[in-house]
């Protein structure tokens, strides 16, 4: 998909700056949490591929959306994930929801790969290559 080295370089020469892919969004705040308390919230952003110029440009779109700054996008990961990886960590987040996350997001004969951007403790953010589509998902909690 891409490496940190594109990242960096991409934020830095302000790839994707301007008009960006357009966005499919659902979002999650703690009100659709079974328990409010847990200050959780979800943000899941689709794209097709033929709306962008590829992954790091979806990427950098989605995070233009959460209102990241240049220094927080450089600090991706870009760890690749298995299908399984991939899978459980978006199911362990989005288990308490009063509603479900789309089906197609979860679909194994869709993925094809995917990275972890960042992991902590209160927060996730992963990119994945769907095939026809780009999907990024943000979970955090402030509790």
């Amino acid at each position: 998909m891409f490496t940190q080295a594109d990242l960096v370089a991409g934020v830095r020469a302000g790839e994707g700056a301007g008009k960006g892919p357009r966005l499919s969004v659902w979002r999650y705040d703690q009100d659709d949490f079974t328990s409010r308390e847990s200050e959780q919230a979800i943000r899941i952003y689709m794209a097709r591929k033929p709306d962008c110029d590829g992954a790091l440009q979806f990427w950098l779109a989605a995070l233009r959306s959460e209102d990241w700054s240049p220094s927080g996008a450089e600090a991706g990961t870009c760890a690749p994930m298995s299908r399984s990886e991939f899978a459980t960590l978006i199911r362990s987040h989005a288990a308490q929801l009063k509603r479900p996350v789309p089906s197609e997001i979860l679909d194994p004969s869709r993925f094809v790969a995917g990275m972890a951007m960042y992991t902590d403790w209160g927060e996730i953010g992963l990119v994945a290559d769907l095939g026809d589509s780009w999907l990024a998902y943000f979970w955090e909690t402030t509790a």
